[in-house]
């Protein structure tokens, strides 16, 4: 097996630790504070994170290089900045309300379907049979963690 299987399995795993943690800590503060602090961190580490990547590019894959001035944005760039607050300040109602089991399947089988239209819309990939197999054994899934 690749190594590089794992991320996705990591990322999984950091994903549902943090929604997790995020709930406790809401419970305890609020997610208004919960939410500041996450972002704050985020904040600091991913101007760090630059840092590094900018004296010290040989040490990541090209893909993380720097290729442009910082000055040099879209609007849309935004975007993604956004839809991580969503997550960080959504995430811990779901685990709160569904738990972590309920709310990752739903997680992953939404994310299937979207992740097939961004394929066919935006990377022009084909929908396979097995793509489809797959998101039905996701919804079956969904259906079966509802069930009492």
């Amino acid at each position: 097996m690749k190594l590089i299987y794992l991320l996705p399995i990591i990322i999984g795993m950091v994903g549902i630790l943090q929604g997790a943690l995020n709930k406790e800590m809401s419970l305890q503060i609020g997610v208004g504070q919960t939410v500041l602090i996450g972002m704050t961190l985020t904040f600091i580490f991913g101007i760090t994170f630059y840092l590094v990547v900018k004296f010290f590019p040989d040490l990541f894959n090209p893909i993380y290089h720097l290729k442009a001035p910082l000055t040099t944005w879209r609007w849309w760039y935004l975007i993604p900045g956004v839809l991580g607050l969503l997550i960080v300040a959504l995430f811990p109602e779901a685990i709160y309300e569904l738990g972590a089991v309920k709310t990752t399947v739903l997680l992953v089988a939404a994310q299937m379907v979207f992740s097939i239209f961004w394929d066919v819309t935006v990377e022009k990939l084909p929908i396979t049979t097995f793509k489809s197999i797959g998101m039905v054994f996701a919804f079956l899934s969904v259906f079966f963690m509802g069930l009492k």
